[in-house]
């Protein structure tokens, strides 16, 4: 039996969480309940990468932010019930938006989250953790499909919406920055 699968038997604090060991796959705590994050495939990893590359790129010609991959981020809520841990496959932290926890080395909600769905993850699964980020802070998550080929925006004013296939992701949250769907997946059809 996994670890995992062996603490969905209680709920789990905090405290008990952070004490665990660091394994893969990475383990995330959503309202008391520890699940496991699954392992993306090779193209969730160039995907990954090449998002990170784009918003590094990003940053830097903006002059601040700040890229995470895989990072536990800590959600509070209010009135001092459990805080919830998820590891987004990338975040993005805008110039002046902290990052860090005081005195943590545990990362804060990002300005952005992108979840790159793995073939083990249903699409209803990633909608719904998309929503909870959005319940939970996060103003902007982008669901990405290697497979399908598609990427999804959720934010206040969209609720999964598709872009055309010949589209390019933009937020407002990101002036400026403009990634045509074709090259990200680009790097998918590379040998």
């Amino acid at each position: 039996m996994t670890l995992a699968a062996a603490a969905r038997t209680r709920t789990w604090t905090e405290e008990e969480y952070l004490a665990l060991p660091e394994t893969k796959p990475y383990l995330e705590l959503v309202d008391g309940q520890i699940t496991e994050k699954c392992m993306g495939d090779s193209d969730h990893s160039f995907l990954q990468a090449r998002l990170s590359g784009y918003f590094d790129r990003y940053t830097q010609r903006r002059k601040g932010g700040r890229i995470a991959t895989e990072g536990r981020a800590r959600f509070s809520k209010p009135g001092g019930s459990l805080s919830s841990f998820r590891l987004p496959d990338v975040a993005y932290y805008a110039p002046g938006v902290p990052a860090v926890v005081e005195g943590t080395k545990l990362l804060l909600p990002p300005t952005i989250a992108v979840e790159i769905r793995s073939r083990a993850e249903s699409f209803a699964s990633q909608r719904r953790k998309c929503r909870w980020y959005l319940e939970n802070g996060v103003p902007e998550c982008w669901l990405i499909d290697p497979v399908a080929r598609t990427v999804e925006i959720f934010d206040a004013s969209r609720d999964g919406e598709p872009l055309p296939f010949d589209g390019a992701i933009t937020s407002r949250l990101l002036p400026g920055f403009r990634l045509k769907l074709a090259e990200l997946f680009s790097v998918l059809d590379q040998q």
